[in-house]
């Protein structure tokens, strides 16, 4: 939640004129499992990830996702208050657009968010890719599920990919560093070596390895709606695979309605229901492309080796130490982050 506060706080103070906040120059805008998008209970790259996992229950699946969806909406407006409903994109009234919608965008008489978004040096944010039952992947990340990388890891305590320096500045900051500074930061991972294999008998090698720069078919690993890993038995494809742990139904007839996984309406899903999760759908996608205008670097997270993998939200943002102290590693990683960005020439170029 505090990324899109401060998202809204930005485009409040930001002074088109002077291109300053508060009379300051933004350098550094981090988020860390920030709901961009918003909240959505149908399969869209804002669905909360616990909804979709309620889908993946044998036989009765589908049906306890669909109420659970249902439910969502109302109960996080009286669980949050206000909050809960914009969330969910709930607060439109009178011919006026959600308050999340409002921020991707410029409006003179309301604020000017997106342009204060683009008046920092960098943009990071910080993205659980599985584990996490509040905000998806791609959510977080600022990705279109298919944009999401393959990572390898199924041993992960921490940070496994990160994109340089480069993917946070304007083209028009990005200079040649000297020889003796790397422009590129390679990617750390925790997991364990490529020849090792998981408890389903998936071998890692299954996943693109951005270390050793393989790829393969992208039969055997795909992505979700809601942006979380797949991994596919080869013998089995389209039967059953592992999405951040967890087991899921892989669905992939093609030609499907936006924001519906199975390719096609569900028997027995209205028209009305199937409509209005087309409308959200879209609408996400246009709150996503807005955001996407600017450059984002993108660290991705994993926790699959700790103790408690279900709860990445809490710990990538180590909520409470005596009990996420696992997290750690993250906030020490943005540490070293945040003093290289400040010692790098280009971000020292683009303040004077």
């Amino acid at each position: 939640m505090g990324g899109l506060i401060g998202r809204y706080a930005l485009g409040k103070l930001y002074n088109p004129e002077t291109e300053l906040i508060c009379g300051l120059r933004p350098t550094h805008f981090v988020t860390f499992a920030t709901p961009h998008l918003g909240c959505d209970g149908n399969r869209s790259p804002a669905q909360v990830p616990f909804i979709s996992w309620t889908g993946d229950i044998p036989l009765a699946g589908w049906g306890i996702e669909k109420a659970v969806a249902a439910a969502a909406k109302p109960f996080s407006s009286w669980f949050m208050g206000s909050s809960g409903t914009q969330f969910f994109l709930l607060d439109g009234k009178d011919g006026r657009a959600p308050l999340l919608e409002r921020i991707t965008q410029d409006d003179p008489e309301d604020g000017y968010y997106l342009s204060a978004l683009k008046s920092f040096v960098t943009r990071t944010c910080y993205a659980n890719s599985s584990g996490d039952w509040l905000v998806g992947w791609a959510n977080s990340s600022l990705r279109k599920p298919e944009e999401l990388p393959r990572l390898n890891s199924s041993d992960g305590r921490g940070v496994v990919s990160e994109e340089p320096l480069d993917a946070a500045l304007h083209p028009s900051d990005r200079l040649p560093l000297s020889p003796t500074t790397s422009s590129t930061a390679k990617p750390q991972f925790a997991g364990r070596p490529p020849s090792a294999r998981d408890s389903r008998g998936t071998a890692d090698w299954m996943v693109a390895d951005p270390i050793e720069g393989r790829s393969f078919s992208t039969s055997l690993a795909r992505t979700s709606s809601v942006g979380s890993l797949v991994m596919v038995d080869s013998e089995e494809e389209g039967s059953h695979a592992v999405e951040g742990g967890f087991p899921v139904q892989v669905q992939t007839t093609p030609g499907g309605r936006p924001g519906d996984a199975t390719g096609k309406a569900r028997q027995g899903e209205s028209a009305a229901d199937a409509d209005a999760a087309i409308e959200d759908s879209e609408r996400t996608m246009q709150m996503l492309a807005r955001l996407q205008e600017l450059p984002w670097r993108r660290i991705d997270v994993c926790f699959k080796g700790t103790r408690m993998p279900f709860f990445a939200h809490n710990l990538i943002q180590v909520t409470r130490k005596w009990l996420n102290w696992e997290g750690e590693a993250v906030a020490q990683h943005f540490a070293a982050l945040f003093s290289e960005m400040e010692a790098d020439p280009r971000v020292q170029r683009a303040l004077r």
